[in-house]
């Protein structure tokens, strides 16, 4: 029998109430189109079984109950049209603007947006300062604000000692050591008896805390 529209690539080649066998060329070549049929037509309704020959390029459908004047199921004639038909030809325009991508590398890739630029201090003539920080000799660096000096109630409050603990230790010479193991932000302290407060040491690293002498 002949395709039952001239533009379908399939054939209904013999059918009974029980058994509907389709001819379908592209399975021949398509081991995809094989396995999405079979899957299709076995879920319609009515169906009992499927089997698909390749080499044959033909679809055997098993019926549970179809008088055989009844013609083909309208829901496999849908399937066949919607998988057998050969893909449509791009059009000019379509082709066109596929070889332009191609040619254009740059095309496809994401265009990221322009990375944020930080604030940068301007003088009082409104022109931004080209002073950068890693110019700047070591003397120039800004440093961190030292602690003020401290009277030994504050600095007791700051060690998380009490000030009793302080008194034996103040004057002697492993008081700096000491006051930088407690210290939260490892600055070293020594005390000056003429103001009777105790002053932060600058030349002390704050980073580098050394063992507890005792």
């Amino acid at each position: 029998m002949a395709p039952s529209t001239p533009d379908l690539a399939y054939a209904v080649v013999h059918q009974t109430s029980k058994r509907l066998r389709i001819q379908v060329p592209r399975l021949r070549n398509d081991e995809a189109l094989a396995t999405t049929l079979q899957a299709k037509l076995g879920a319609v309704k009515g169906v009992a079984a499927v089997r698909i020959n390749r080499a044959a390029c033909s679809v055997i459908i098993h019926f549970r109950d179809r008088p055989s004047a009844d013609p083909v199921p309208p829901q496999i004639l849908d399937l066949l049209e919607g998988w057998s038909r050969p893909a449509p030809e791009p059009t000019l325009e379509q082709a066109s603007a596929l070889i332009a991508q191609r040619s254009d590398p740059t095309s496809s890739l994401p265009t990221a947006p322009p990375a944020p630029q930080p604030d940068r201090p301007t003088d009082s003539a409104g022109s931004a300062n080209s002073t950068n920080s890693t110019d700047l000799t070591p003397e120039e660096q800004p440093t961190a604000a030292s602690p003020e000096p401290l009277t030994q109630r504050d600095l007791a409050e700051r060690l998380g000692v009490s000030s009793q603990c302080i008194t034996p230790r103040r004057q002697q010479p492993t008081f700096k050591d000491w006051s930088q193991e407690q210290d939260p932000e490892g600055v070293a302290w020594c005390y000056e008896a003429d103001s009777g407060t105790f002053r932060p040491l600058s030349e002390t690293n704050p980073t580098a805390k050394p063992s507890n002498p005792d």
